[in-house]
């Protein structure tokens, strides 16, 4: 049996007693693979990426605001997750490295898009060369309740099947072979840590 994170109240107050269980010892196996694993890359001294929200062009008045990155978190990278030291965990999205921003001549679109981006994200207080991740869905907060999030429009990359959380790296994969998420985290650690 395969479910998405969001835990689903019965119709009954048995149901919803069994499905809160279910619900909290996922958390706290997924807070424990997450603990773990923020032990491991902080031994392993391995760098961090930031994790920022982008607002977006907007007008007031007049005037024309220019698109701003706010910064939420260091992170680490771990495959298809972004990990904060406080236990808080994103699926990956979009991605920039911070630039200043010059004018090379004629570019395509494209290319100017991500010259823009660069640049708002230098002109918000990153560092030159910082990568910075944005508009990353929150999978899993142990401060709120529910700790497991569910992505709006998309389907999630930690999913429950048969009581275990697993982590979807590839959106097309089964979820019944996804590896399970502290197997997956240790051994992209030790990807990481071996390459660093």
């Amino acid at each position: 049996m395969c479910q998405s994170v969001s835990s689903e109240a019965g119709a009954g107050g048995a149901s919803e007693a069994v499905s809160n269980t279910v619900a909290s010892a996922v958390s706290d196996a997924v807070a424990s693979a997450v603990s773990d694993a923020v032990r491991l890359l902080t031994g392993a001294d391995i760098p961090r990426e930031q994790l920022a929200s982008l607002t977006p062009e907007r007008r007031r008045l007049f005037v024309r605001i220019a698109p701003k990155f706010t910064e939420i978190a260091p992170v680490w990278r771990v495959g298809c997750l972004l990990i904060a030291a406080d236990g808080r965990v994103w699926a990956t999205a979009k991605t920039t490295r911070a630039a200043k921003r010059e004018r090379l001549g004629i570019q395509s679109v494209d290319q100017e898009l991500r010259r823009d981006l660069a640049g708002f994200a230098f002109k918000s207080g990153f560092a030159q060369g910082t990568q910075v991740n944005y508009d990353a869905p929150l999978l899993f907060d142990p401060a709120q309740q529910p700790a497991l999030q569910v992505p709006s429009g998309e389907p999630s990359r930690l999913v429950i099947v048969d009581g275990t959380v697993r982590v979807l790296w590839n959106p097309s994969a089964a979820a019944a072979t996804a590896p399970q998420l502290k197997d997956y985290l240790r051994e992209r650690i030790e990807l990481i840590t071996e390459f660093k």
